[in-house]
């Protein structure tokens, strides 16, 4: 892999965190929870709800906020 190619994944990879991070009502903290849970930002845009239900402490809010933007997959255009 080039160093061109492994700036532009570290760079879709910051772009899906702070897209993460940013939506309504989830949050560095709520955002930090899903990674930890999931191991990355990749695996967290691809988990189904039943999947974001059994992170710990992560409230009803959050839950719908982060299926809404993962269903959006608006991002994928931003972000590619």
């Amino acid at each position: 892999m080039m160093l061109k190619d492994v700036n532009q994944t570290a760079s879709a990879v910051a772009r899906k965190y702070l897209r993460l991070q940013c939506a309504a009502g989830v949050g560095p903290v709520c955002a930090r929870k899903l990674i930890e849970h999931f191991g990355n930002v990749d695996a967290v845009f691809e988990a189904s709800l039943a999947a974001l239900e059994q992170v710990e402490e992560i409230g009803t809010t959050e839950l719908s906020e982060v299926d809404a933007l993962i269903a959006d997959r608006s991002y994928v255009d931003a972000i590619d």
